[in-house]
Protein backbone atom coordinates (compact mmCIF):
# COMPACT_ATOMS: atom_id res chain seq x y z
CA UNK A 1 0.00 0.00 0.00
CA UNK A 2 3.05 2.50 0.64
CA UNK A 3 3.22 2.71 -3.12
CA UNK A 4 -0.21 4.03 -3.73
CA UNK A 5 0.61 6.32 -0.65
CA UNK A 6 3.26 8.16 -2.69
CA UNK A 7 1.66 7.78 -6.16
CA UNK A 8 -1.71 9.70 -4.68
CA UNK A 9 0.80 12.20 -3.23
CA UNK A 10 2.15 12.86 -7.14
CA UNK A 11 -0.75 13.00 -8.54
CA UNK A 12 -2.42 15.51 -5.91
CA UNK A 13 0.99 17.92 -6.55
CA UNK A 14 0.76 17.65 -10.18
CA UNK A 15 -2.91 19.14 -10.28
CA UNK A 16 -2.05 21.37 -7.29
CA UNK A 17 1.02 23.11 -9.32
CA UNK A 18 -0.01 22.43 -13.10
CA UNK A 19 -2.08 25.88 -12.93
CA UNK A 20 1.05 27.58 -12.70
CA UNK A 21 2.96 26.60 -15.78
CA UNK A 22 1.82 29.66 -18.08
CA UNK A 23 2.20 29.02 -21.82
CA UNK A 24 2.43 31.58 -24.78
CA UNK A 25 0.51 29.59 -27.11
CA UNK A 26 -3.27 28.39 -25.09
CA UNK A 27 -3.70 25.69 -28.01
CA UNK A 28 -0.69 23.92 -26.68
CA UNK A 29 -0.63 21.48 -24.19
CA UNK A 30 1.18 23.14 -21.72
CA UNK A 31 -1.39 26.19 -22.40
CA UNK A 32 -4.52 24.14 -22.43
CA UNK A 33 -3.67 22.43 -19.05
CA UNK A 34 -3.17 26.19 -17.86
CA UNK A 35 -6.05 27.55 -19.42
CA UNK A 36 -8.00 24.79 -17.55
CA UNK A 37 -6.54 24.96 -14.08
CA UNK A 38 -7.13 28.99 -14.23
CA UNK A 39 -11.10 28.42 -15.17
CA UNK A 40 -11.38 26.07 -12.37
CA UNK A 41 -9.72 28.82 -10.43
CA UNK A 42 -12.30 31.36 -10.96
CA UNK A 43 -15.10 28.65 -9.34
CA UNK A 44 -16.25 29.46 -5.72
CA UNK A 45 -16.44 25.86 -5.42
CA UNK A 46 -13.88 22.95 -5.93
CA UNK A 47 -14.34 19.38 -6.05
CA UNK A 48 -11.94 16.98 -6.25
CA UNK A 49 -12.53 13.31 -5.80
CA UNK A 50 -9.57 10.47 -5.55
CA UNK A 51 -10.46 6.66 -6.56
CA UNK A 52 -8.82 3.75 -8.45
CA UNK A 53 -10.08 3.38 -12.03
CA UNK A 54 -9.05 0.07 -12.73
CA UNK A 55 -11.11 -2.94 -11.89
CA UNK A 56 -11.11 -5.14 -8.87
CA UNK A 57 -9.34 -7.80 -10.98
CA UNK A 58 -6.79 -4.87 -12.03
CA UNK A 59 -6.09 -3.98 -8.99
CA UNK A 60 -5.53 -7.97 -7.87
CA UNK A 61 -3.61 -8.41 -10.27
CA UNK A 62 -1.39 -5.27 -9.82
CA UNK A 63 -0.90 -5.61 -6.09
CA UNK A 64 -1.27 -9.45 -5.25
CA UNK A 65 2.40 -9.56 -3.72
CA UNK A 66 1.44 -7.65 -1.42
CA UNK A 67 1.98 -8.84 2.15
CA UNK A 68 -1.48 -10.10 3.43
CA UNK A 69 -3.50 -8.31 0.17
CA UNK A 70 -6.87 -10.30 -0.87
CA UNK A 71 -9.31 -10.00 -3.78
CA UNK A 72 -11.41 -8.42 -0.81
CA UNK A 73 -8.83 -5.64 -0.44
CA UNK A 74 -9.05 -5.68 -4.00
CA UNK A 75 -13.03 -5.35 -4.19
CA UNK A 76 -12.63 -2.88 -1.46
CA UNK A 77 -10.06 -0.54 -3.26
CA UNK A 78 -11.94 -0.14 -6.48
CA UNK A 79 -15.39 1.06 -4.84
CA UNK A 80 -13.79 3.39 -2.35
CA UNK A 81 -13.57 7.23 -3.23
CA UNK A 82 -11.95 9.73 -0.99
CA UNK A 83 -13.80 13.55 -1.83
CA UNK A 84 -12.64 16.71 -0.87
CA UNK A 85 -14.02 19.72 -1.26
CA UNK A 86 -13.35 23.60 -0.30
CA UNK A 87 -15.42 27.11 -1.47
CA UNK A 88 -15.11 30.71 -0.62
CA UNK A 89 -17.33 33.78 -0.70
CA UNK A 90 -14.17 34.52 -3.08
CA UNK A 91 -13.19 32.81 -6.33
CA UNK A 92 -10.39 30.85 -5.56
CA UNK A 93 -8.04 32.32 -7.95
CA UNK A 94 -8.58 35.77 -6.33
CA UNK A 95 -8.25 33.90 -2.78
CA UNK A 96 -4.87 33.05 -4.10
CA UNK A 97 -3.96 36.58 -4.45
CA UNK A 98 -5.07 37.50 -1.10
CA UNK A 99 -3.47 34.94 1.21
CA UNK A 100 -1.22 36.94 3.42
CA UNK A 101 -3.89 40.00 3.85
CA UNK A 102 -4.98 39.14 6.89
CA UNK A 103 -7.66 37.02 8.52
CA UNK A 104 -10.25 38.45 6.36
CA UNK A 105 -8.40 36.76 3.32
CA UNK A 106 -10.54 33.26 4.07
CA UNK A 107 -13.28 34.81 5.80
CA UNK A 108 -16.40 32.97 4.78
CA UNK A 109 -14.38 29.88 3.51
CA UNK A 110 -15.78 26.08 4.17
CA UNK A 111 -14.79 22.67 3.41
CA UNK A 112 -15.80 19.04 2.72
CA UNK A 113 -14.73 15.21 3.25
CA UNK A 114 -16.37 12.50 1.69
CA UNK A 115 -15.32 8.50 2.06
CA UNK A 116 -17.94 6.70 -0.27
CA UNK A 117 -18.46 3.52 -2.01
CA UNK A 118 -19.09 3.70 -6.15
CA UNK A 119 -18.37 7.54 -5.97
CA UNK A 120 -20.20 10.73 -4.56
CA UNK A 121 -23.35 9.54 -5.83
CA UNK A 122 -22.38 6.12 -4.15
CA UNK A 123 -23.20 5.06 -0.37
CA UNK A 124 -21.74 7.48 2.11
CA UNK A 125 -19.97 6.43 4.77
CA UNK A 126 -18.43 9.25 6.47
CA UNK A 127 -19.45 12.88 5.52
CA UNK A 128 -17.44 16.13 7.17
CA UNK A 129 -18.48 19.57 6.52
CA UNK A 130 -16.70 22.57 8.13
CA UNK A 131 -18.73 25.53 7.85
CA UNK A 132 -18.61 29.03 10.18
CA UNK A 133 -16.96 27.92 13.44
CA UNK A 134 -18.67 24.45 13.30
CA UNK A 135 -17.58 20.95 12.31
CA UNK A 136 -21.02 18.87 10.89
CA UNK A 137 -20.68 14.90 10.45
CA UNK A 138 -22.58 12.25 9.65
CA UNK A 139 -21.42 8.15 9.24
CA UNK A 140 -22.83 4.97 8.25
CA UNK A 141 -21.56 3.18 11.22
CA UNK A 142 -23.02 -0.68 9.69
CA UNK A 143 -21.27 0.51 6.65
CA UNK A 144 -18.05 1.50 8.24
CA UNK A 145 -17.53 -2.08 9.33
CA UNK A 146 -17.12 -3.13 5.55
CA UNK A 147 -13.91 -1.52 5.55
CA UNK A 148 -12.33 -4.69 7.42
CA UNK A 149 -12.23 -7.12 5.39
CA UNK A 150 -10.37 -9.72 7.08
CA UNK A 151 -12.74 -12.52 7.81
CA UNK A 152 -10.83 -13.53 10.63
CA UNK A 153 -11.85 -10.60 12.85
CA UNK A 154 -15.98 -10.83 11.43
CA UNK A 155 -16.85 -12.50 15.15
CA UNK A 156 -15.16 -10.45 17.18
CA UNK A 157 -16.61 -7.30 15.57
CA UNK A 158 -20.26 -9.10 15.24
CA UNK A 159 -19.91 -9.53 19.15
CA UNK A 160 -18.47 -6.25 20.04
CA UNK A 161 -21.52 -4.55 17.98
CA UNK A 162 -23.82 -7.07 19.46
CA UNK A 163 -22.63 -6.38 22.84
CA UNK A 164 -22.35 -2.80 23.18
CA UNK A 165 -22.60 -0.94 20.02
CA UNK A 166 -26.05 -2.02 19.42
CA UNK A 167 -27.00 -0.70 22.92
CA UNK A 168 -25.04 3.08 21.82
CA UNK A 169 -27.07 2.78 19.17
CA UNK A 170 -30.42 2.68 20.39
CA UNK A 171 -29.53 5.62 23.43
CA UNK A 172 -31.39 8.81 22.77
CA UNK A 173 -30.23 12.29 22.24
CA UNK A 174 -26.68 13.19 20.38
CA UNK A 175 -24.62 10.04 20.75
CA UNK A 176 -27.81 7.96 19.32
CA UNK A 177 -27.94 10.01 16.39
CA UNK A 178 -24.51 9.96 15.36
CA UNK A 179 -24.77 6.42 15.66
CA UNK A 180 -27.66 6.22 13.31
CA UNK A 181 -26.08 8.22 10.74
CA UNK A 182 -28.29 11.67 11.27
CA UNK A 183 -26.20 14.54 10.82
CA UNK A 184 -24.32 15.92 14.15
CA UNK A 185 -22.83 19.38 14.85
CA UNK A 186 -19.31 20.14 16.75
CA UNK A 187 -17.47 23.59 18.31
CA UNK A 188 -14.05 22.65 18.54
CA UNK A 189 -13.81 25.28 20.96
CA UNK A 190 -16.38 23.56 23.47
CA UNK A 191 -14.47 20.22 23.06
CA UNK A 192 -11.09 21.63 23.27
CA UNK A 193 -11.97 23.37 26.28
CA UNK A 194 -13.18 19.84 27.56
CA UNK A 195 -9.81 18.07 26.80
CA UNK A 196 -7.90 20.79 28.47
CA UNK A 197 -10.20 20.30 31.23
CA UNK A 198 -9.98 16.53 31.14
CA UNK A 199 -6.10 16.87 31.04
CA UNK A 200 -5.63 19.17 33.91
CA UNK A 201 -7.63 17.17 36.08
CA UNK A 202 -5.31 14.05 35.44
CA UNK A 203 -2.50 16.28 36.26
CA UNK A 204 -1.30 16.34 32.94
CA UNK A 205 0.23 19.95 31.03
CA UNK A 206 0.05 18.20 27.37
CA UNK A 207 -2.05 19.94 25.39
CA UNK A 208 -2.88 22.67 27.73
CA UNK A 209 -1.11 25.80 26.29
CA UNK A 210 -3.33 25.38 23.10
CA UNK A 211 -6.55 27.23 22.15
CA UNK A 212 -7.32 25.24 19.61
CA UNK A 213 -8.39 21.39 18.58
CA UNK A 214 -7.58 21.28 15.28
CA UNK A 215 -4.16 22.18 13.36
CA UNK A 216 -4.52 25.87 11.34
CA UNK A 217 -2.37 26.71 7.97
CA UNK A 218 -1.95 30.20 8.40
CA UNK A 219 -1.93 32.47 5.21
CA UNK A 220 2.21 32.61 5.10
CA UNK A 221 2.34 28.85 5.41
CA UNK A 222 -0.31 28.86 2.35
CA UNK A 223 1.96 31.36 0.03
CA UNK A 224 4.88 29.35 1.08
CA UNK A 225 3.51 25.75 -0.24
CA UNK A 226 1.62 26.74 -3.02
CA UNK A 227 5.08 28.66 -3.98
CA UNK A 228 6.87 25.76 -3.82
CA UNK A 229 5.04 23.40 -5.68
CA UNK A 230 4.38 25.57 -8.28
CA UNK A 231 8.56 25.43 -8.53
CA UNK A 232 8.56 22.11 -8.77
CA UNK A 233 6.72 21.68 -11.41
CA UNK A 234 7.83 24.10 -13.68
CA UNK A 235 10.90 23.26 -13.03
CA UNK A 236 11.33 20.06 -15.02
CA UNK A 237 7.42 19.28 -16.26
CA UNK A 238 6.79 18.39 -20.19
CA UNK A 239 3.48 18.37 -21.38
CA UNK A 240 2.37 16.61 -24.95
CA UNK A 241 -0.37 16.12 -26.75
CA UNK A 242 -2.28 12.69 -26.48
CA UNK A 243 -5.30 13.00 -28.69
CA UNK A 244 -8.88 12.69 -27.61
CA UNK A 245 -11.20 10.19 -25.47
CA UNK A 246 -14.71 10.54 -24.37
CA UNK A 247 -14.55 14.33 -25.77
CA UNK A 248 -11.51 15.05 -23.83
CA UNK A 249 -8.47 16.57 -24.97
CA UNK A 250 -5.76 14.83 -23.01
CA UNK A 251 -2.24 15.71 -22.80
CA UNK A 252 0.58 13.88 -20.76
CA UNK A 253 2.71 15.54 -18.03
CA UNK A 254 6.24 14.26 -17.74
CA UNK A 255 8.31 14.78 -14.28
CA UNK A 256 11.50 13.46 -13.11
CA UNK A 257 9.68 11.57 -10.27
CA UNK A 258 12.62 11.59 -7.77
CA UNK A 259 13.53 15.37 -8.05
CA UNK A 260 9.97 16.27 -8.11
CA UNK A 261 9.32 14.03 -4.85
CA UNK A 262 12.12 15.85 -3.13
CA UNK A 263 10.83 19.32 -4.12
CA UNK A 264 8.03 18.76 -3.43
CA UNK A 265 8.67 17.33 0.43
CA UNK A 266 10.71 20.91 1.17
CA UNK A 267 7.46 22.61 -0.23
CA UNK A 268 4.70 20.81 2.12
CA UNK A 269 7.01 20.30 4.76
CA UNK A 270 6.20 23.83 6.52
CA UNK A 271 2.13 22.80 6.29
CA UNK A 272 3.49 19.04 7.64
CA UNK A 273 5.24 20.50 10.42
CA UNK A 274 1.40 22.06 12.08
CA UNK A 275 -0.01 18.24 11.67
CA UNK A 276 -0.11 16.83 15.35
CA UNK A 277 1.85 13.71 15.74
CA UNK A 278 4.26 14.74 12.80
CA UNK A 279 7.86 13.97 13.24
CA UNK A 280 11.02 16.05 12.23
CA UNK A 281 12.06 12.19 10.87
CA UNK A 282 9.21 11.85 8.93
CA UNK A 283 9.54 14.80 7.06
CA UNK A 284 13.44 13.68 6.42
CA UNK A 285 12.63 10.60 4.75
CA UNK A 286 9.77 12.32 2.57
CA UNK A 287 12.89 15.00 1.98
CA UNK A 288 15.03 11.82 1.06
CA UNK A 289 12.51 10.77 -1.35
CA UNK A 290 12.84 7.27 -0.17
CA UNK A 291 11.63 4.63 -2.25
CA UNK A 292 10.86 6.95 -5.39
CA UNK A 293 12.54 5.28 -8.45
CA UNK A 294 15.33 7.70 -10.41
CA UNK A 295 13.22 7.61 -13.42
CA UNK A 296 10.41 9.76 -15.14
CA UNK A 297 7.20 9.49 -14.92
CA UNK A 298 3.78 11.03 -16.26
CA UNK A 299 0.25 11.65 -15.79
CA UNK A 300 -2.62 12.19 -18.13
CA UNK A 301 -4.62 15.16 -18.09
CA UNK A 302 -8.02 15.42 -19.26
CA UNK A 303 -9.47 18.74 -20.72
CA UNK A 304 -13.10 18.97 -21.43
CA UNK A 305 -15.14 21.94 -22.58
CA UNK A 306 -12.06 24.04 -21.57
CA UNK A 307 -12.12 22.72 -17.91
CA UNK A 308 -10.08 19.92 -16.12
CA UNK A 309 -12.06 16.89 -15.79
CA UNK A 310 -9.19 14.08 -14.20
CA UNK A 311 -5.60 13.89 -13.87
CA UNK A 312 -4.40 10.15 -13.74
CA UNK A 313 -1.32 8.62 -12.70
CA UNK A 314 -0.48 4.76 -13.37
CA UNK A 315 0.92 3.90 -9.50
CA UNK A 316 2.94 0.51 -11.99
CA UNK A 317 5.48 3.54 -12.62
CA UNK A 318 6.17 3.67 -8.98
CA UNK A 319 7.00 -0.11 -8.49
CA UNK A 320 9.08 -2.18 -10.83
CA UNK A 321 7.89 -5.33 -9.43
CA UNK A 322 4.21 -4.78 -9.86
CA UNK A 323 2.59 -7.01 -12.39
CA UNK A 324 0.32 -4.78 -14.16
CA UNK A 325 -1.65 -1.22 -14.56
CA UNK A 326 -3.22 0.72 -11.31
CA UNK A 327 -4.34 3.97 -12.43
CA UNK A 328 -5.39 6.22 -9.64
CA UNK A 329 -7.65 9.15 -10.92
CA UNK A 330 -8.11 11.89 -9.16
CA UNK A 331 -11.42 14.56 -10.58
CA UNK A 332 -12.22 18.02 -10.54
CA UNK A 333 -15.80 19.35 -10.82
CA UNK A 334 -16.22 23.76 -10.01
CA UNK A 335 -19.04 25.20 -9.06
CA UNK A 336 -20.60 28.66 -7.88
CA UNK A 337 -22.79 27.09 -5.03
CA UNK A 338 -21.04 27.00 -1.58
CA UNK A 339 -20.51 24.36 0.73
CA UNK A 340 -23.38 24.63 3.25
CA UNK A 341 -24.07 23.34 7.20
CA UNK A 342 -26.68 20.75 6.63
CA UNK A 343 -30.07 21.45 8.01
CA UNK A 344 -31.34 19.60 11.49
CA UNK A 345 -28.28 18.72 12.82
CA UNK A 346 -28.17 17.89 16.50
CA UNK A 347 -25.38 19.24 18.81
CA UNK A 348 -22.91 16.70 19.94
CA UNK A 349 -21.59 18.03 23.42
CA UNK A 350 -18.41 16.16 24.81
CA UNK A 351 -20.93 15.42 28.17
CA UNK A 352 -23.37 13.84 26.18
CA UNK A 353 -20.77 10.99 24.78
CA UNK A 354 -18.83 10.46 28.55
CA UNK A 355 -22.83 10.11 29.66
CA UNK A 356 -23.52 7.58 27.12
CA UNK A 357 -20.49 5.47 27.85
CA UNK A 358 -21.10 5.61 31.41
CA UNK A 359 -24.61 4.40 31.44
CA UNK A 360 -23.66 1.69 29.12
CA UNK A 361 -20.50 0.30 31.71
CA UNK A 362 -23.03 0.44 34.24
CA UNK A 363 -25.83 -1.57 32.06
CA UNK A 364 -22.70 -4.05 31.09
CA UNK A 365 -21.32 -4.63 34.92
CA UNK A 366 -22.52 -8.20 35.02
CA UNK A 367 -21.55 -9.34 31.12
CA UNK A 368 -18.51 -10.99 30.36
CA UNK A 369 -15.45 -10.20 28.80
CA UNK A 370 -14.63 -11.31 25.03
Amino acid sequence: MRKGLAAAGVVALITAGAAACGADDPASPQGKVDNAFQKLGKQNTVTVDLGFSGTSAQIYSAMKDEDGFTQADADLLSSLHVTVGGSSQKSLSLLGRSLGKGADATKGSSAAFLLSTDGPSGAKLIEVRAVGQKIYLRADVKGLEKLDTSASDAGSIAQFNDQYLNALTSSSGSVGSALNGKWVSIDPAVWGAFVKSALAAQGSSSGSDSGSTTPTLDAKTQNEVISGLRAALTKDATFADAGKKGGADHITVTVPAQQFAKDVASSVAPALKQIPGMKQSDLDSMQRAEGVPAKKVTADVAVKDGSIQSVTFDLHQLDDQSTGPLPLTVGFKGSAAPISAPSGAVTLNPQDVVSAVMNLMGDDSNSSEF
